[in-house]
């Protein structure tokens, strides 16, 4: 209780007024009383003026009672200096009780001398007349003392309660706030447009079996957590891995770009897209987009995100690590739906040809008017006549 406590440079306790470092204890102070309870944060009942009134004041009154009592048999036997003693001594502290003491000596001795029983002489020789007097002193100042260690030890640990009180009400405001500050980043995160809510949102809306729907909804999804309205979306033909034709894209672009792109043009491009890596105009070539994504099944380019435009701060590298998760979402729901739809091609295709029956034809064509509708895709329905030609003949 009485060690040593270390706490680290800078910390806020050593500004608590109820905090301290203690050494080893001085319990005895030998200077006055008010001194001694300012310096040791000792508080006795009586302190100051007030102990020398109550010293003088219970001297006179223990006097005139002995000498009221001086009649009375029954209490010559009880020692009222004594009592004086005790009380002052609990009263207050050692340097009390020690003054109480040597205040009864010298009254005892004044009565004794007055009285002819013994002289100062007689007492100074002959050690068993000390008795008396030694335990007058010996009771006021060890009662003083350990009555006054005893409130100093219970100031202590009332000091120590009250700061580990503090301190537990600290630690349970600070975790309050930060459970709070946890809640609040929490709700944030899961509002924000690129949280967690969000982005579950976002791959329920992608999660489709059809290749086109998702390419419908992706532009939206893209749109809104990517705060961009340029975005589009090309195929790349298997046939020719130089062509790329335009499936879906922002309604405010999709009437100002090209409909097909031939990537031989753009090699820094292609070559970028073939690495599967993002293509960033960091150089600002006119006509260029801004942005372009991969997408890749068995290391080959199928697919590609444009971002046409995007401001300054859609040019940091959390927004192209942003775009680079979107797109390798994107493309392992569309790789999933192709290979969905292999696995189905007996439902969806007419046997032994690649033309659809006519519900999931019908089914198509209502996709795609929506896609049109919205403005963010196109198609056109050509009529052809069989001309006595079977199916297989005509695919």
């Amino acid at each position: 209780m009485m060690g040593r406590i270390r706490v680290k440079a800078g910390s806020d306790l050593l500004s608590d007024p109820h905090f301290a470092i203690y050494g080893r204890s001085r319990l005895v102070n030998p200077s006055w009383l008010t001194r001694f309870s300012k310096a040791s944060g000792n508080h006795p009942v009586l302190t100051g003026l007030s102990s020398l009134v109550l010293l003088a004041g219970g001297a006179v009154l223990t006097e005139f009672l002995i000498r009221s009592f001086q009649s009375l048999p029954l209490l010559q036997s009880v020692d009222l200096r004594f009592i004086y003693i005790m009380v002052i001594a609990l009263l207050g502290d050692g340097m009390t009780g020690f003054l109480a003491g040597a205040i009864e000596c010298l009254l005892l001795y004044r009565t004794v001398h007055a009285a002819g029983v013994a002289t100062f002489s007689m007492l100074f020789y002959n050690p068993d007349n000390w008795s008396t007097y030694l335990l007058y002193i010996l009771l006021g100042a060890g009662m003083g003392y350990l009555r006054s260690r005893q409130r100093q030890i219970q100031a202590l640990t009332e000091k120590e309660r009250d700061f580990e009180r503090r301190q537990n009400f600290r630690q349970r405001t600070l975790y309050q706030q930060l459970l709070q500050k946890k809640n609040e980043y929490r709700e944030d995160l899961q509002n924000s447009r690129t949280g967690f809510g969000k982005l579950y949102q976002a791959f329920t809306r992608l999660s489709s079996v059809e290749p086109a729907r998702i390419l419908a909804e992706a532009i939206p999804v893209m749109e809104d957590l990517l705060q961009n309205t340029t975005i589009s979306i090309y195929s790349v033909f298997e046939s020719n891995r130089d062509s790329a034709r335009l499936q879906v894209a922002s309604r405010e672009i999709y009437n100002k770009i090209p409909r097909s792109v031939r990537l031989s043009e753009h090699p820094g491009v292609k070559q970028t897209l073939t690495e599967n890596n993002i293509w960033f105009n960091q150089d600002l070539i006119p006509g260029e987009p801004m942005y372009i994504a991969p997408i890749q099944q068995d290391d080959r380019l199928i697919a590609m995100i444009c971002i046409r435009d995007a401001d300054f701060t859609q040019t940091s590298m959390y927004y192209q690590n942003l775009l680079f998760v979107l797109s390798r979402l994107i493309g392992s729901l569309i790789l999933t739906a192709i290979s969905y739809q292999k696995q189905i091609y007996v439902q969806n295709y007419i046997e032994g040809t690649h033309i659809l029956r006519k519900e999931v034809l019908h089914k198509r064509l209502d996709l795609m008017n929506k896609m049109k509708n919205e403005n963010i895709s196109g198609y056109r329905m050509l009529k052809i006549s069989l001309d006595g030609r079977s199916l297989t003949e005509m695919d």
